[in-house]
């Protein structure tokens, strides 16, 4: 059986990672394979002791994703993986998932020193008979959407997401309210 997959962590649905999804969803609807999304258990950030904060908690990223007609999630141990080389990494997901595409955002790394990029899965796209569909940075009003890992969990526009959510989120002000809402019971 063959799958699409999404690699990443999805800390909180802004607008790049709905991007991401979309795309390999509709992906996933034309070519009638599944769409399965890998990510970890616990931020990459913990394991390089940066102070990590969640912008909603996994079970809410899990419902929004599902939303988008991922039809599974696969969470992994980042401890396990983090010393993995790039292409070895790459090799047993290919072997385990037999996709016929992979979605990641720009800024994707995987393995050993982070050495897998965008650039490394488009290497391998003919060797491995996938297509590589690399979201690029999405940006409004020259704001950067996606975080900047210097400011360790914090958006680079931070007030313009506080003034309105949508901006980054894609949600009303009320849907914002309710999720904030839900994060703190």
């Amino acid at each position: 059986m063959t799958s699409t997959l999404i690699l990443g962590f999805f800390d909180g649905i802004h607008l790049g990672h709905r991007q991401v999804l979309q795309s390999a969803a509709n992906f996933a609807q034309s070519n009638n394979t599944k769409t399965i999304l890998l990510t970890f258990q616990n931020s990459p950030g913990e394991y390089f002791n940066n102070n990590v904060k969640y912008i909603y908690p996994r079970k809410i990223n899990y419902e929004i994703i599902t939303q988008f007609g991922i039809d599974k999630i696969v969470e992994s141990d980042f401890v396990k993986l983090v010393n993995i080389p790039a292409e070895e990494y790459l090799s047993n997901i290919i072997k385990k998932y037999n996709p016929i595409a992979i979605f990641t955002g720009y800024n994707y790394t995987f393995g050993f020193e982070r050495k897998g990029t965008p650039k490394i899965l488009q290497k391998y796209e003919t060797e491995y008979g996938y297509k590589y569909f690399c979201v690029p940075k999405i940006s409004m009003n020259g704001l950067k959407l996606q975080k900047d890992a210097s400011r360790a969990g914090r958006y680079t526009a931070k007030r313009e997401l506080e003034k309105d959510p949508r901006n980054f989120i894609g949600y009303t002000k009320e849907e914002y309210d309710e999720v904030k809402d839900i994060k703190s019971d």
